[in-house]
């Protein structure tokens, strides 16, 4: 894999970029990863115009820079002494850089090795959904509710808010932003169904800035989160409009038959 892509958590790019840059055998990468030997940072745009990202690698006196487009193709890279900076947590503008293939193993490297299987997070929902919203269970449906309608949560709700808390957050965000993905891209009409799937992806990645808005303290993070809000709303409006354009102007098949006349 020679492009990068794009996750609601950060992107995922191929251990041998890293490697080759760092003098590191790919399955030596997520493990010095992990315990934050190497890390990781999503720069500001250098050209948000034109849709290019920077995304920097620290590891030691060591860094690798990746410039990508909107696409995730690789436009240029470089490697450069410097420092890494200070380890901190892991948020949105602390980009993640992984290396698994499957959904649950993505999502088993962001939670760590102790992460809950689909099975039992889906049945702690189901109880959930016969709750009453409270601030220690922020995944709670009525919090998701206010979250995606860009309501506010209750004042002082961020400091009562625990990691296990917002991971069930991301979590829930995540699955539901991936079972509409994949219900749009049931769709016969391959156009219709890159669209349908297009809309739940900017609005998954709404739903995680909202939530780090919510708990979170970061400064960058707070404004990459307003930043992403801004941007997947715009995109989701035209993917809306590409849907609704595509409705009305798509041909109606004629039957057996019918001349056209």
């Amino acid at each position: 894999m020679s492009n990068v892509a794009f996750t609601a958590n950060g992107f995922v790019v191929d251990a041998e970029i890293v490697g080759e840059a760092f003098e590191l055998p790919p399955a030596d990468v997520l493990d010095k990863l992990r315990a934050e030997e190497i890390t990781s940072r999503c720069e500001a745009g250098i050209d948000e115009d034109a849709g290019r990202w920077r995304l920097t690698f620290y590891s030691g006196s060591r860094a690798l820079r990746l410039v990508v487009d909107e696409e995730g193709t690789i436009l240029s890279r470089s490697t450069f002494p410097s420092h890494a900076p200070a380890a901190g947590p892991i948020g949105l503008a602390s980009a993640l850089a992984l290396f698994a293939t499957a959904y649950w193993g993505l999502h088993a490297a962001f939670y760590g090795s102790q992460t809950r299987t689909m099975a039992e997070i889906q049945a702690e929902q189901v109880e959930m959904a016969t709750h009453s919203y409270s601030v220690e269970h922020l995944h709670g449906p009525q919090a998701m509710t206010t979250l995606r309608e860009g309501g506010e949560l209750p004042a002082g709700t961020p400091a009562q808010i625990d990691a296990a808390s917002v991971a069930d957050a991301y979590a829930q965000s995540m699955m539901g932003m991936h079972d509409e993905m994949m219900a749009g891209l049931q769709h016969e009409d391959p156009d219709v169904a890159f669209v349908l799937g297009m809309i739940p992806h900017h609005q998954g990645a709404i739903d995680l800035a909202r939530i780090q808005l919510a708990a979170g303290t970061d400064a960058e993070n707070m404004n990459l989160a307003r930043h992403i809000i801004a941007e997947q709303q715009q995109q989701k409006m035209r993917a809306r409009s590409k849907r609704q354009t595509a409705d009305e102007f798509r041909p109606v098949p004629r039957s057996r038959g019918d001349t056209g006349q």
